[in-house]
């Protein structure tokens, strides 16, 4: 979360905000760092099979926003626009909202 939040101030049309290229590349690793937390919830087993378990209507949403964010981090590649780059911002933060937490080890 920290990193989408630090892409929304990146993106802005401010003197001292970063280069639009600068923020589509901070875009595309909040993404992937995104994706990584969906993959793990995502290949639980499904629910109520176990203790840890993923639910299919959550996957399902998962999978809506993340198609969203990846679509709106190449249109922000292709534009380089900074309207662009806080909208992929923006999407990649819905679908971080999305993801369960990943559960705590317990010792």
């Amino acid at each position: 979360t920290t990193l989408i939040l630090s892409l929304s101030g990146c993106a802005g049309g401010g003197g001292n905000s970063a280069p639009p290229a600068t923020g589509v590349a901070q875009a595309e690793v909040a993404l992937t760092t995104a994706e990584k937390a969906a993959t793990a919830y995502v290949t639980l087993p499904a629910c109520p099979t176990a203790p840890l378990c993923s639910d299919a209507a959550t996957i399902a949403k998962i999978k809506a926003a993340d198609n969203a964010a990846f679509a709106a981090v190449q249109t922000a590649r292709a534009s380089e626009s900074p309207s662009d780059v806080t909208a992929a911002g923006a999407a990649i933060a819905a679908l971080v909202a999305l993801v369960p937490p990943a559960p705590s080890p317990s010792n």
